[in-house]
């Protein structure tokens, strides 16, 4: 991570199709608060006036330009850290409560508080990152839009007439492979690609189209996540930062 300003980098995944991931983490050296504390010691140094960070250190200005050094070197991980966790929270909780509602119609409201989690930093590991601790697949192509195509020949689109679980999930018993094998239901051919279809008990009753078969489907973006996660960092990473890097000065051995 860079702090000029705690310019924290959001990396998305490389490859598409993997699980919902987002990470911040260390890109350079900390360059603002270098500077500004050797312009701190400087000013002390010449009889200036010390910041008010360092107001309960010693006068003498060598000994405010060591410490300045040594909380550059020794506690700058901790407050780097500290931010980059702290932000990742701050996603993670706009996502859950915010992203997923108005972008879902979810019937189990618990789903996203469930799928995402933290990883935290540490001062050897400076990076976070919110992530879909089950991996659903499916997730990332509704953050990002696209094309799937098909493993075999089709790609098999459900419609209205296949229930999913709470979680948004269709049930072994309801895939194709599965679905196929039950009573009433069969391949339809019928147009320039094939459907699968139920036949309803009870005359007169039309058939029920339970998937369309497709060569590509197009994935619309539903999910704005990467997007959201964005203007979370930029809004919460200096306050973030500023609350961190207090506590690890306070906190510090002189």
């Amino acid at each position: 991570m860079h702090l000029a300003s705690l310019s924290i980098r959001c990396s998305l995944p490389a490859a598409r199709g993997g699980p919902l991931y987002i990470t911040w983490h260390r890109l350079d050296a900390l360059n603002l608060f270098w500077t500004r504390a050797q312009r701190s010691a400087a000013s002390v140094q010449r009889g200036g006036v010390p910041p008010r960070r360092s107001s309960k250190v010693t006068s003498n200005g060598n000994e405010v330009a060591g410490w300045l050094t040594n909380v550059q070197r020794k506690q700058l991980p901790f407050a780097t850290a500290g931010a980059l966790t702290d932000t990742a929270f701050d996603v993670r909780k706009h996502v859950v409560e915010k992203t997923f509602p108005r972008d879902f119609d979810l019937k189990n409201k618990r789903f996203a508080g469930a799928t995402l989690r933290v990883e935290k930093a540490n001062k050897r590991k400076l990076r976070a990152a919110v992530y879909d601790r089950l991996g659903r697949e499916y997730l990332e192509p509704q953050a990002r839009g696209g094309i799937k195509k098909p493993r075999g020949q089709w790609i098999s689109i459900p419609t209205q007439h296949i229930k999913r679980t709470a979680a948004g999930k269709i049930g072994k018993a309801k895939r194709p492979r599965n679905i196929v094998n039950k009573p009433n239901v069969f391949f339809r051919h019928q147009g320039p690609t094939p459907d699968i279809v139920r036949r309803p008990p009870g005359k007169g009753k039309s058939l029920e189209v339970l998937y369309q078969l497709v060569p590509l489907a197009r994935i619309p973006k539903r999910l704005r996540f990467y997007e959201d996660a964005a203007k979370v960092v930029q809004r919460r990473k200096v306050p973030n930062f500023k609350k961190s890097f207090e506590r690890a000065v306070r906190t510090a051995r002189r």
